[in-house]
């Protein structure tokens, strides 16, 4: 205040001047103007120097040295007050806060161990069940919506039955070693086991590289089989008609009668044994625009094998069946393959190429062995099924089609 900062100034006892300013107020009432003009006009002392020209010290470096080590005894003094008068509460605060943080990390802990320990047991019993239904329904599988058995896959992919045996057992393994450790993590979490079954752990692991392992040799022994890829083409002039005109006609399909378009994810339900041989009903026909006036068909089978005279050997023995007579050609839905050779990629395309002019004329079943193809004009197949279409300008227009 006033009368503070003008006992530093004067060197004065303040307690002199407040009694001072006290007497005036009262003889005349003039303390009360006076001490409100020198509150007004006399600057705060906000630094260390002015600090010491209040008291009428000499401003040097010893003066400024002491006026700050002063005032930092009086902030630790006060912080030792407040310390003393307040410490034992702030650290029971703090010693209830730190508990109360422990019991709620205890009790968060507690719900994810619970919460893990029945997801892993549940998961682990749900596949344990659904390979069980698996292996009771025949041992299938769902690949694309298509079960595939374990007696399809003996009876078409495995070329060596003894390899399929080690590829189940790879299998077993890759599948029931993580089950069972998802299991027994689950029923450790719940029930609180910290000491595990000794030499459990060491053994699933050791099961499980032995599953891979095994997976490995099955997987490079089939993958010999696929080692070469050629393929027969055989190629025949369509000239027995004068005409312009090719009529297309699917044969009927003894084999696979319930499927009504060309649909290579349907494998499954696309191959199956007649006697000694391996039927597929998957053959795919293009539709080409030929490079000189002659009408054209070839047709071009194709196979995999351990080498190339094997993969040779394998597409020289698919049989595809066809006809033509008068200006009609007659294509079957499918094609055979010996069972022997299982199914080592065979694959049958027969492209049929028409001279600039000629017409096309297509069944409604054409969809059983055509997808879409970029020679026939804003037309998918489905449009294409039942019209008739003439080459122009290297395109299959729609001669008979209803504009949208």
């Amino acid at each position: 205040g006033v009368a503070s900062g003008l006992s530093h100034y004067l060197s004065w006892d303040p307690l002199w001047i407040r009694i001072g300013f006290i007497l005036l107020t009262l003889l005349g009432a003039a303390g009360i103007p006076i001490y409100i003009i020198l509150w007004a006009v006399t600057p705060k002392a906000k630094t260390t120097a002015e600090k010491l020209r209040m008291k009428g010290e000499t401003i040097n470096v010893e003066n400024i040295s002491k006026a700050i080590n002063d005032n930092v005894e009086k902030v630790k003094s006060s912080f030792k007050n407040v310390g003393d008068k307040n410490g034992p509460k702030v650290a029971k605060g703090i010693d209830s806060f730190v508990s109360g943080l422990g019991k709620f990390a205890g009790i968060l802990a507690t719900i994810i161990r619970w919460a893990f320990g029945v997801v892993f047991l549940l998961f682990g019993t749900m596949l344990v069940v659904l390979l069980t239904v698996t292996l009771v329904a025949g041992g299938s599988f769902v690949r694309d919506g298509s079960p595939i058995t374990f007696d399809f896959l003996r009876d078409f992919i495995f070329v060596n039955g003894d390899m399929l045996t080690v590829a189940i057992f790879a299998a077993v393994l890759l599948i029931i070693v993580p089950i069972i450790g998802l299991i027994y993590a689950g029923i450790r979490l719940l029930l609180r086991i910290k000491i595990p079954v000794k030499g459990f752990g060491l053994t699933l692991v050791t099961l499980f590289f032995i599953g891979v392992a095994l997976a490995i040799v099955a997987g490079v022994n089939q993958g010999t089989n696929y080692r070469e890829t050629d393929e027969i083409k055989s190629e025949l002039v369509l000239q027995d008609s004068l005409s312009d005109t090719l009529v297309v006609v699917v044969n009927n399909d003894p084999y696979f009668h319930n499927h009504w378009k060309l649909d290579n994810t349907d494998f499954p339900e696309l191959i199956k044994k007649d006697g000694d041989m391996i039927v597929y009903g998957f053959p795919e026909v293009y539709f080409r625009v030929s490079e000189n006036n002659q009408t054209k068909m070839g047709v071009f089978r194709e196979a995999s094998g351990n080498g190339v005279q094997e993969a040779l050997d394998n597409a020289e023995s698919i049989e595809y069946g066809y006809t033509y007579s008068g200006d009609t050609l007659f294509l079957d839905p499918f094609f055979k393959s010996p069972a022997r050779q299982k199914f080592r990629g065979h694959e049958t395309e027969i492209v049929v190429r028409l001279p600039e002019g000629h017409h096309l004329i297509l069944p409604d079943n054409i969809r059983r062995i055509t997808k879409n193809w970029s020679t026939f004009k804003n037309y998918n197949s489905k449009q294409m099924a039942g019209h008739t279409f003439q080459v122009v300008d290297g395109n299959y227009t729609c001669m008979d089609c209803k504009e949208d």
